[in-house]
């Protein structure tokens, strides 16, 4: 039986007019937000649900061996779902945590940042070619290519846009682009992305205000399946990207201008019912009664 019958009403991104294209900030203060960034920002639970690298408990929130911003981690204090941590985060040395703000600020003021990574296959696994940053309104904030550690086995071009001619005479190291994007960004940033996961990995950062766009779009069959950035820029932006390959700007941006249509609309936007009407409500509209039969957390989705 179906659950949900179509809903013509489907709001997009010309339906946000220009409130998306100004300043977060200028955005907020106009008091017309539902919910402010950090209401969409993953729990803790949530990021250890979906393999995001985590400081262990012991280690404590926030702290670092650096004093007054950013350090590095201890190799124990670094966690994951996975079994084999070191496995998949590689070396946990290198890990670095990011620092405190500025003092004295604006309570509020929140910022956000969205990123994007493009990695390649070395002998050591996949490993950090391409690194962006863009702020709330898309401008680009920093964009490097990195040179990585190991010897390349796979420039993986089709997916990351890399190519051996592109990093020829690169030198800069992922340690290089961890110490310029610390001083980008700080633990109060709200870093924006799209299975943000693979690229704090692949940065070796420990960060734990995130937006992650797979998970704001939650797909209509439910954990573990995810919306690719594609589908969700066709569906909500009515644009196409990745058209010739990734571009790790236009992924960038994308990610920040679904996480601004999110925050513009309001939390039901992109969920679940976002294209029909549950047949419950219209049954309940209706006083009518009905027993339905499914799975636990389908039923629960249109519980009444």
């Amino acid at each position: 039986a179906l659950l949900t019958v179509p809903h013509r009403k489907k709001k997009s991104r010309l339906y946000a007019g220009n409130a998306v294209k100004m300043p977060y900030q200028d955005e907020l203060a106009l008091g017309k937000i539902k919910r402010s960034a950090k209401h969409y920002a993953l729990t803790p639970e949530q990021m250890e649900e979906n393999g995001y690298p985590v400081a262990s408990p012991s280690d404590g929130e926030g702290k670092d061996d650096g004093g007054e911003g950013s350090g590095a981690r201890p190799a124990s204090t670094v966690r994951n779902t996975f079994t084999d941590a070191k496995e998949v985060l590689g070396d946990l040395d290198k890990f670095r945590t990011t620092g405190k703000g500025p003092s004295g600020g604006e309570k509020g003021a929140e910022k956000l940042v969205a990123i994007d990574c493009e990695m390649c296959t070395t002998e050591n696994g996949p490993e950090l070619t391409r690194v962006t940053l863009v702020d709330d309104t898309s401008d680009v904030l920093y964009d490097k290519l990195v040179k990585p550690e190991s010897p390349i086995l796979d420039y993986v071009t089709e997916f990351s846009g890399i190519t051996a001619e592109m990093l020829e005479n690169v030198t800069t190291t992922l340690s290089d682009v961890q110490e310029e994007i610390l001083r980008i960004i700080d633990e109060d940033t709200f870093l924006v992305g799209h299975s943000l996961e693979n690229d704090l990995v692949a940065l070796k950062l420990l960060h734990r205000n995130v937006i992650d766009t797979a998970i704001l779009y939650p797909h209509n069959k439910g954990p573990p399946y995810k919306f690719s950035l594609k589908a969700l820029s066709e569906r909500y932006l009515g644009k196409a990207i990745q058209v010739e390959g990734h571009n790790p700007i236009e992924d960038a941006c994308t990610a920040m201008e679904l996480c601004r249509l999110k925050i513009h609309f309001g939390p039901s936007f992109g969920a679940f019912e976002i294209d029909g009407v549950s047949m419950c409500k219209i049954l309940t509209d209706h006083k009518k009664c009905a027993s339905l039969l499914d799975r636990e957390m389908v039923l629960r989705r249109h519980a009444v």
